[in-house]
């Protein structure tokens, strides 16, 4: 809470930093294979190497609130997949997890703080609903575009940030 606080408030500024985001994404996944494993999820990624200019920690937090959200709502032994794609200036970033959809009314407001798109509300069967709201911030100080949509077989998270 404290954090996406001192983001909306309108004086938080990013500091930027080169860094090289294939490293920082299969960092992540090796710490957060414990939960992939624990559901026999598969996990395929096509990551090339790549350096970007954003603030590595915020980007960070990013990447595990989707990862972590792509873990939770895939069904178990389904698969989930990380990309990096390049696009003249921009990387884009997407994470895929296969299962169900979200439903199109929900689409937009996942980025919202507390809201939870699975009726439960039960922390058991999903997060405290900050995670989106928090990425959102980050992303949106940062400049880039972002965004979700239902595919085929899943959903996709993505994001673009400058090389």
């Amino acid at each position: 809470m404290l954090d996406l606080a001192k983001y909306e408030s309108g004086t938080y500024k990013m500091k930027m930093e080169l860094f090289p985001l294939d490293v920082v994404i299969k960092q992540i996944c090796e710490k957060l294979q414990p939960e992939i494993e624990s559901k026999q999820l598969h996990l395929h990624t096509e990551i090339v190497p790549i350096k970007v200019v954003a603030n590595q920690l915020h980007i960070e937090q990013v990447l595990v609130n989707f990862l972590t959200n792509a873990i939770r709502y895939t069904p178990d032994g389904e698969t989930i997949m990380i990309s990096i794609s390049e696009e003249q200036d921009m990387a884009i970033v997407c994470i895929e997890n296969k299962g169900a959809h979200i439903q199109e009314e929900h689409l937009e407001k996942i980025w919202d703080r507390f809201y939870r798109g699975e009726s439960s509300r039960h922390r058991s069967t999903g997060g405290t609903g900050l995670g989106l709201a928090i990425s959102k911030k980050i992303l949106e100080l940062h400049d880039v575009p972002y965004g979700v949509f239902n595919t085929e077989d899943g959903v996709m998270f993505y994001f673009h940030l400058p090389k």
